[in-house]
């Protein structure tokens, strides 16, 4: 295991990791102009299978599995571009926004993995509809549109889940008079 806690190893992975999104991202926006151009969808697919390298050498599993879920679906749609419609776009661009948000905590020395489950299957399930057909954002089970700001949520430190104590049972504990 490579010892994330050290300064320059997260620095640079954190230079790479977003010289590749800002590549990706930039494939991705003239995938969602030409659907069809294979050439950008094969080097969309490129930056995000060595981001999901790079983080799978540091251990940064939620990274690589976000990472994983995009790669999937560019070979998806290299297969058929159909796949490649409006909730496919807001999907990839959330994706791409916990991916920048969990690269610069990577970088700031935060080693607690973001909660990407339920954003991979929902890209995952859109890449797995191949008739051209889009639900929209009316159902949630099957885009990712709802699931990229939970997920960004988690990372910019959302409050933790909290455990309600009625006071009487804390003064009870620490000896305070109720």
């Amino acid at each position: 295991m490579i010892p994330l806690d050290a300064p320059d190893l997260r620095a640079k992975f954190g230079l790479e990791a977003r010289e590749r999104l800002k590549h990706l991202t930039s494939a991705f926006l003239r995938i969602e102009q030409t659907p069809e151009d294979g050439e950008t969808i094969a080097e969309a697919l490129r930056q995000v299978h060595s981001l999901k390298g790079s983080a799978l050498m540091l251990q940064l599993k939620d990274i690589a599995q976000v990472a994983h879920s995009l790669e999937d679906l560019f070979v998806a749609a290299q297969g058929d571009a159909a796949i490649l419609r409006p909730s496919t776009f807001d999907a990839v661009l959330g994706a791409l926004d916990v991916l920048t948000l969990r690269v610069e905590q990577v970088e700031r020395g935060a080693s607690i993995p973001a909660a990407v489950d339920h954003l991979c299957a929902a890209i995952a399930a859109l890449a797995a509809r191949t008739d051209g057909t889009d639900t929209g954002p009316a159902d949630p089970n099957r885009t990712a549109r709802p699931q990229a700001p939970a997920a960004a949520a988690s990372l910019r430190g959302a409050p933790a889940p909290s455990l309600r104590v009625p006071t009487e049972k804390l003064d009870a504990l620490s000896g305070l008079p109720a």
